[in-house]
């Protein structure tokens, strides 16, 4: 029996509508503590270009600065009692090789086929990415974000579930053997400790450590604080979330021509939805 074969299925507009309705309940939340987040990725083009999320997309990425995310987080424990939601990172769950935070839904889960075997958590959920800051000068900071990359090559050989090649398959269980003494929260602590360095100063670069996952390189895309701003308010179905101030720059950069839907072949969810009948304990 496969992971999910007794569990009820969901439509892709049921998971869409559950996690609009998650990211709904952490806006109510940020707003009434004096928060900022951005919708970012491809649920800041969906804001823009759709004024909801995309029809096909399967989640919600957000964004904060570093000294707000810090904030979400010191409170933690409130905003799970208040949304019944879970807060998934490297502190709280082991084997979660990311830096960044998952809200999660422990009513459902999503499964994908090239993830069958993942160990970290499963459950419906948005994403809050963190931005650091990193040297003024170009050239300083391409190689500010070099530095970084001896623990992410750790985390993405360890942890890295999206590469379904031969060699890869047979050589992952001596890799995982290796790094055995490598923890996930080691690791993520070692780059969020480098990361910060910059936090405090004038640049206006700004990157995300949290990349080993993605081909797309927020230090190659050179992103600015600036960029972002005092957030304003877009629709995103039936309530308006904060975006960027100068959202267009934002996406320009990360995707270049983002008003111009991709290719009827590419517009397909990867993942299949379920109702959770057994709640996991922490």
């Amino acid at each position: 029996m496969k992971k999910n074969d007794n569990l009820e299925q969901i439509s892709l507009k049921e998971a869409q509508y559950i996690c609009k309705q998650m990211l709904y309940d952490f806006h109510d939340y940020c707003v009434k503590n004096g928060l900022t987040y951005y919708l970012f990725y491809g649920t800041l083009i969906g804001a823009v270009r759709e004024k909801d999320i995309i029809p096909w997309d399967h989640d919600i990425d957000v964004v904060m600065f570093r000294e707000e995310y810090d904030r979400f987080l010191l409170n933690s424990s409130s905003f799970e009692k208040e949304t019944g939601y879970q807060i998934v990172n490297y502190l709280t769950r082991k084997h979660v090789p990311v830096c960044f935070t998952r809200i999660a839904n422990p009513l459902y889960k999503y499964q994908f086929n090239y993830t069958k075997d993942n160990k970290t958590d499963d459950h419906l959920y948005f994403d809050i990415f963190v931005l650091d800051k990193g040297p003024q000068k170009t050239e300083a900071f391409k190689k500010y974000y070099r530095k970084f990359s001896f623990y992410r090559g750790i985390l993405a050989n360890k942890y890295n579930y999206y590469q379904s090649s031969f060699i890869r398959k047979v050589i992952k269980p001596i890799l995982r053997f290796c790094l055995v003494p490598f923890s996930a929260k080691f690791l993520c602590t070692r780059l969020i400790k480098k990361a910060i360095k910059y936090n405090n100063s004038d640049s206006d670069n700004c990157f995300m450590i949290d990349t080993y996952f993605r081909k797309r390189q927020v230090a190659k895309f050179g992103m600015k604080v600036s960029y972002f701003g005092k957030p304003i308010l877009l629709p995103f179905g039936e309530k308006k979330m904060f975006v960027p101030s100068n959202y267009g720059a934002i996406l320009k950069t990360i995707y270049n021509n983002y008003m111009t839907p991709p290719s009827l072949k590419e517009r397909i969810c990867p993942a299949k939805f379920y109702k959770n009948n057994i709640i996991e304990k922490k």
